[in-house]
């Protein structure tokens, strides 16, 4: 990376310094021992004239842990909490976490890293109480479900809303069926049912079918 050369006898350091070398050592018979200033263009990203890669400091930020989060990538988004970005994130003023975006992703590499880094599985957004359980559940994520329940999200949080839900309503209503039977083995409380004689599987069944119907495939919101 650094050019290590030596000047003729007698060369000034002012000269060597013009050429946008550094002085390295000058012998007692005049020689001087000097090395190139290598400059980097940012834009190429490569060192000049050697075409090695250049790395630069940039600060690390929440809006790219959550870009990378977004696109699952968990190369990245280790590089970003090692640089000190906080695993807890949010984004929309608190409205989303970072472990919920994960989940309602359903990126479990990503999530499980976020936790590992201390991400809160039961951290609420602002205003509605929503959990990462929630996002997982609203979107069908079940793999997602398993690895939050295992980090002890609490399968029976409810939102704050005036119709507050908890993750199992969310998703029988969504029609999410394998989450539905997730969330009832680790002991999640029935929703209330509108019709008792059928089973929660049952319903989420029927929603499921309902909102193939409605949406044309997988829903794309939640409704609290």
């Amino acid at each position: 990376m650094l050019t290590l050369a030596h000047s003729p006898r007698g060369s000034g350091i002012s000269a060597v310094r013009a050429l946008n070398r550094e002085v390295v050592s000058a012998t007692s018979d005049g020689d001087i021992v000097y090395r190139t200033k290598v400059v980097a263009p940012r834009q190429q990203g490569l060192i000049a004239a050697t075409g090695e890669p250049a790395s630069f400091e940039q600060p690390m930020t929440g809006e790219q842990l959550m870009l990378e989060i977004d696109r699952g990538n968990l190369t990245k988004v280790r590089v970003l909490l090692a640089s000190g970005v906080p695993a807890d994130t949010s984004m929309d003023s608190g409205q989303k976490t970072a472990l919920m975006l994960a989940a309602e992703r359903g990126h479990v590499s990503v999530a499980k890293e976020l936790i590992l880094n201390g991400a809160d599985p039961n951290g609420t957004s602002k205003l509605l109480g929503f959990t990462p359980l929630m996002a997982a559940a609203a979107w069908g994520q079940a793999d997602v479900i398993t690895l939050l329940i295992s980090a002890g999200a609490d399968v029976d949080a409810r939102t704050v809303t005036a119709n507050a839900v908890s993750a199992i309503d969310i998703a029988q209503k969504r029609g999410h069926g394998e989450v539905v039977r997730k969330l009832l083995i680790a002991g999640a409380t029935l929703p209330a049912m509108v019709d008792p004689t059928r089973s929660v599987l049952e319903l989420a069944a029927s929603n499921a079918i309902r909102q193939r119907g409605e949406d044309g495939g997988q829903a794309s919101c939640v409704i609290l």
